[in-house]
């Protein structure tokens, strides 16, 4: 297969960028090894069930993992926001603190991961706009999040921050905030368990 080739699924990227071996991930979803190697291979097209618990164990849609071959569509990537940062030394330090990793850096721009997801912290900042910037993450648990960000005292080290306990709001979201040094307000928010996340396609009609 060319470099060219558009995969038709993504199992092997995914399952590496989790640190799994393809023995560990099957394992974790009840198949063989084998399957999960002919899966990446494309020599096995894997059963709705499997499928689905493929997407649960990387915690991502499942049209994000699997494409459809007979869409004609021009594959999406990647889709990353940027963040704001007045001190980007600063703001590096506080992601990373709350559990973002550092993918890579430069003097202009950072990337930042937490679990799949990244966003790019910019060494650049405009009040107003920082101000009006909101990110929402969504997690399993918000009291886990929460006592974390308790124990590393985070108002005391980074004066001026906001961090407030989760709250169940009127439209049925139970949130925590947090901001970081530039005034990012930061939407912490617990997934209901009886309301599915709504999968958003990864590619876009040419």
């Amino acid at each position: 297969m060319s470099d060219k080739t558009v995969r038709n699924n993504r199992i092997r990227e995914f399952r590496t960028r989790v640190g799994l071996s393809q023995q560990q991930l099957a394992e974790r979803v009840g198949a063989t090894r084998q399957t999960i190697n002919a899966i990446e291979l494309e020599k096995y097209l894997p059963t709705l069930e499997l499928a689905f618990k493929l997407a649960q164990t990387f915690d991502a849609p499942i049209e994000t993992i699997f494409r459809d071959p007979t869409r004609r569509t021009s594959a999406v990537l990647d889709l990353k926001t940027f963040v704001p940062a007045r001190n980007f030394e600063l703001s590096r330090a506080f992601y990373r603190e709350i559990g973002f990793r550092e993918n890579f850096v430069n003097t202009e721009v950072a990337e930042l991961e937490c679990g799949a997801y990244r966003f790019l912290l910019q060494n650049y900042y405009v009040q107003e706009f920082a101000a009006s910037f909101m990110m929402q993450l969504l997690v399993a648990d918000t009291a886990e999040w929460w006592s974390r960000l308790m124990s590393l005292d985070l108002p005391q080290r980074y004066p001026g921050i906001m961090l407030r306990a989760p709250v169940m709001q009127p439209w049925g979201l139970k949130i925590l905030y947090l901001s970081d040094p530039s005034g990012v307000l930061w939407h912490v928010a617990e997934k209901p368990a009886e309301i599915p996340v709504v999968p958003v396609p990864s590619e876009i009609e040419p």
